[in-house]
């Protein structure tokens, strides 16, 4: 299922409520049909999400900052709660 929605447009790296990321399920498949099917995650990831990533691993602190509002937007779609949290307050 996870392989369907990555191919259809679903962002590989996006956590869900509880942090998940795609990939964590795609490992979490014990199934012999899926472990002989690789999903490479990399050819569903952007630029703009890597650098997005990057920037929630890093911490840093944007409350205050100057963000266009589709920047912060798509920053937030790659964090979980608690990352705009201490990101955003």
């Amino acid at each position: 299922m996870t392989e369907l929605l990555l191919r259809r447009g679903a962002h590989a790296d996006v956590p869900d409520s509880e942090g998940r990321l795609p990939s964590d399920a795609l490992r979490g498949s014990s199934s012999e049909a899926a472990s002989k099917r690789q999903v490479h995650l990399v050819s569903f990831l952007s630029l703009k999400c890597l650098a997005a990533r990057a920037m929630v691993e890093q911490a840093l602190p944007l409350k205050g900052q100057a963000l266009p509002p589709n920047m912060e937007d798509f920053l937030r779609l790659h964090m979980t709660e608690q990352q705009q949290k201490t990101v955003f307050n």
